[in-house]
């Protein structure tokens, strides 16, 4: 069964304006008794240095005082706290939306998964192979700017994949749903419409959980964390540097020389582009 966010009477993951609410009063505090301390030093002790004014008479000196530097302190200590606390990221998965929340900030991210689709290489007016690069564009051009895209293609276990990761960044994570849900029938339209015979379908619950931790072997969503096991197999990164090209021809792209080789060869292999 897929993970659920609790509601707002439940505990767990909770929206922004719930959290904000009894933060903003610990804050006020804070802000209003370090201003009050500032103003009680300039007066009390710096001004009287400078014979512009005499010393005041405070009654119960030692009791105000010890008040006026006990509010800064609880209130900053209550503040880093609760800081400390929201620290560790809170991960669900709400039917179609991977939910990431961390303090006060929700990272969603949707999946794509590409079943089938045509080859996007054409001839150009010259008779040379080109792809498809429309169909980017038209992505990139009505983007939200909160949103980020991601094309990862690849095997894993034997089994080609292609994927289209959608992710958004806010503080609310009913707003981040809708943009979600928003950008990815954009995204499937543009992709209907420019490639031929190409089946997509949204992955949802534990399905799109396993996708977005197909990758990182012995991590786990466990209780709304990340959990990961003692002993994990070593891992070698290989990075290469250089310029990229397209470079497709008639009969075969590059992302589908790059499958069948890995296919070929038995490799677990990932190519991710952001866009």
């Amino acid at each position: 069964m897929p993970l659920r966010i609790p509601r707002r009477e439940n505990t767990g993951l909770v929206s922004h304006d719930v959290y904000r609410r009894p933060r903003s009063w610990v804050r006020f505090l804070w802000v209003v008794g370090n201003t009050f301390a500032g103003l009680y030093l300039l007066v009390v002790y710096l001004l009287p240095l400078t014979r512009l004014v005499s010393i005041p008479v405070v009654p119960l000196k030692t009791f105000v005082e010890v008040i006026i530097c006990f509010i800064p302190v609880i209130t900053g200590m209550v503040l880093a706290t609760r800081k400390v606390r929201l620290q560790n990221p809170l991960i669900s998965v709400e039917d179609n939306t991977l939910l990431i929340q961390l303090d006060d900030h929700v990272i969603g991210t949707c999946c794509l998964d590409i079943l089938s689709v045509s080859g996007s290489v054409y001839l150009d007016e010259n008779g040379k192979p080109r792809y498809n690069e429309s169909m980017l564009l038209a992505m990139r051009a009505g983007m939200d700017k909160s949103v980020t895209m991601a094309f990862e293609a690849g095997v894993a276990n034997g089994e080609p994949f292609l994927h289209i990761f959608i992710t958004a960044i806010g503080h609310s994570s009913q707003q981040i749903q809708e943009v979600l849900r928003r950008e990815a029938t954009r995204t499937e339209a543009i992709l209907l419409s420019s490639l031929d015979n190409v089946e997509l379908k949204l992955l949802e619950g534990d399905f799109l959980q396993n996708v977005a931790l197909t990758h990182m072997d012995g991590v786990r969503i466990e209780s709304q964390n990340l959990v990961t096991k003692k002993e994990t197999k070593s891992l070698r990164l290989i990075t290469l540097q250089g310029l990229p090209r397209t470079f497709p021809t008639q009969n075969a792209s590059q992302i589908g020389t790059f499958i069948s080789t890995a296919l070929r060869q038995g490799y677990t292999k990932l190519i991710p582009w952001l866009f």
